[in-house]
């Protein structure tokens, strides 16, 4: 026969507490982003980017995964700019998503600017990992959540794209300044060195 067990006091619920956000007053300046290495730890790594870059590009000449996850992510941790464009290069050209999704974690976590673009076209891609990757890259620089989802239909794509291509339009100069990532001036045609 059971033996029967008295029930345990019941404790009242406690309400959980809430902390109401904090919001700055209008006018404040917002807080200030993170920083990251130094110029000085930047300019004492050069040399390591340097070969870091060369390792990364080799890799995609010999469509090495291996060698392209590696170096992308060291490449991304070392804060180094210059490493921006060889990364968007594979990042465009690889084959592989994990190479891929290397780069552009590297450029998200660089902040870098110069690939808001290719982010948003990488909004586009067939594989849903290089979406979200290039997604949360996005959040990361902008520090707007795009609300792509891992289900996200070719409409949701297209959308988020054309709608943050125009919000980028629209903010880049205030992010930029907020990365201080001015944007490189680009003469205009014809005003070519000779």
């Amino acid at each position: 026969r059971p033996v029967g067990t008295a029930p345990s006091p019941v404790k009242p619920p406690v309400a959980p507490t809430v902390t109401p956000p904090v919001n700055p007053p209008p006018g404040a300046p917002a807080a200030e982003p993170p920083t990251g290495p130094t110029p000085e730890e930047i300019a004492k790594n050069k040399e390591k980017v340097r070969a870091l870059i060369k390792e990364l590009l080799e890799g995609l000449a010999a469509n090495d995964v291996n060698r392209v996850f590696q170096s992308a992510l060291k490449l991304g941790n070392l804060g180094d700019l210059e490493a921006v464009e060889p990364l968007m290069k594979v990042a465009k050209e690889f084959k592989d998503p994990y190479g891929r999704n290397a780069c552009t974690l590297s450029l998200g976590r660089l902040h870098a600017c110069d690939a808001v673009p290719l982010l948003l076209e990488m909004f586009l891609e067939k594989d849903n990992s290089v979406v979200l990757q290039a997604a949360q890259s996005f959040t990361k620089i902008s520090g707007i959540d795009s609300g792509l989802s891992g289900d996200a239909s070719r409409k949701d794509k297209n959308e988020a794209k054309d709608k943050w291509t125009r919000w980028w339009k629209e903010k880049e100069t205030e992010i930029r300044t907020r990365w201080n990532q001015p944007k490189a001036d680009v003469p205009p045609p014809g005003d070519a060195p000779k």
